[in-house]
C-alpha cells in the first residue's frame, strides 16, 4: 500500500493538487488508501446489485476533515489498463 500511496502523492504533486485546504487553509492532507468507489445509480435501479462505479482517491484535510475526491483513472491511468 505504501507504494500505491507514494504513486498517488507523486501524481498529485505533478498536477499541482496538493494545496492548503480551501476551508481552513491547513496544509496537511491525509491520503485515504487505497481507493473509494462512488456507485452510479439512477432512481429506477437503486437496488441494483452491481452498479457501475468510479474509482476515486480521497484526500482528507488534517485540520477540518474536508474530503476532496479525485478520479483514480485520471491520476493513475496505468493502474486501470
Amino acid at each position: 500500500m505504501e507504494q500505491l500511496k507514494s504513486r498517488i502523492k507523486k501524481a498529485m504533486i505533478k498536477k499541482g493538487l496538493l494545496k492548503p485546504c480551501t476551508n481552513c487553509n491547513h496544509d496537511e492532507a491525509i491520503i485515504i488508501e487505497p481507493y473509494v468507489r462512488l456507485h452510479l445509480q439512477d432512481y429506477s435501479s437503486v437496488l441494483n446489485a452491481e452498479p457501475e462505479a468510479i474509482p476515486s482517491i480521497a484526500i482528507v484535510c488534517a485540520g477540518c476533515g474536508k474530503i476532496d475526491l479525485y478520479a483514480a483513472k485520471v491520476l493513475l491511468p496505468s493502474e486501470f489498463i
